[in-house]
């Protein structure tokens, strides 16, 4: 046989192989993304088992599961807390399941407190991916607890899409148990936590943008929307509630005397 036929059949070979491995590593599942987010385990298996009957007492799990894990099992529970995440989303199916919903959203809100740099990937893929845009809100607190500025570009990405929703008066739902749509207020939630979160990693400039969807909430008449941009102005002002601290033309007063000293070059 020719050497040249050899070389050609070794090399259709080579990729043949090549091709076949990769598939097997990240086409055969559908969580092939997720799992490379999720840091290696170290917690012992008598500990795992102690979380799991946790985490089945549903009814506890939605009030404790904020505080539970990291207070008791610190920084060896962190790759078990993202793990349970995923499996605790895969377990609602269309989120009709508010018990479901709570329990992962208090292990994100955990896993962002306790610190650890092992969980951005995991904080940052239920942002952005909107497969799991149900979380968004708590992992933009997350984000914001952690302080890892390599999350400002996607947390002002998202910033912009949520904010463009209550522009449409549509933003592409349904979530059975909430509302997607801006009348009820899922949006603004995710705004508020966005937009603390990047005021938290030094990007005062959000303050204008708040205040500026505060002015449209109020126009719309979502006065749930517009409670929640309120609030969270007054947690960036470090204002007490009052009548006054309740009017948008407070907050576009205050703005106008202090963006000086948050914002540079202004």
């Amino acid at each position: 046989m020719p050497r040249e036929l050899i070389s050609k059949d070794f090399w259709f070979i080579v990729l043949l192989v090549c091709a076949i491995q990769a598939f097997a590593v990240s086409g055969c599942s559908s969580r092939g993304g997720e799992r490379d987010v999720v840091p290696k385990s170290l917690l012992p298996s008598d500990k795992q088992d102690e979380m799991r009957q946790i985490l089945a007492d549903t009814d506890y799990m939605r009030k404790a599961a904020r505080y539970r894990f990291g207070e008791k099992y610190g920084e060896e529970a962190v790759p078990f807390m993202i793990e349970k995440v995923f499996e605790t989303y895969e377990l609602g199916s269309d989120w009709k399941h508010p018990a479901l919903y709570s329990i992962a959203c208090n292990l994100i809100l955990s896993l962002g407190e306790m610190g650890d740099e092992r969980v951005f990937a995991a904080l940052q893929m239920w942002l952005v991916d909107k497969k799991y845009r149900v979380f968004r809100s708590s992992a933009a607190y997350a984000l914001g607890e952690l302080g890892d500025e390599d999350a400002i570009d996607d947390l002002w990405r998202i910033w912009r899409e949520e904010k463009s929703y209550l522009y449409k008066g549509d933003d592409e739902g349904p979530w059975p148990f909430f509302g997607y749509h801006p009348s009820g207020c899922y949006v603004h939630r995710v705004l508020s936590e966005v937009g603390e979160a990047l005021y938290k990693l030094g990007e005062a400039r959000v303050v204008g943008e708040i205040i500026e969807v505060a002015e449209l909430s109020r126009e719309k008449g979502w006065s749930s929307g517009y409670k929640n941009m309120i609030w969270t102005l007054r947690k960036i002002g470090g204002m007490d509630l009052s009548e006054s601290s309740y009017d948008i033309q407070y907050w576009i007063d205050w703005w106008g005397k202090n963006r000086s000293k948050y914002v540079a070059g202004n």
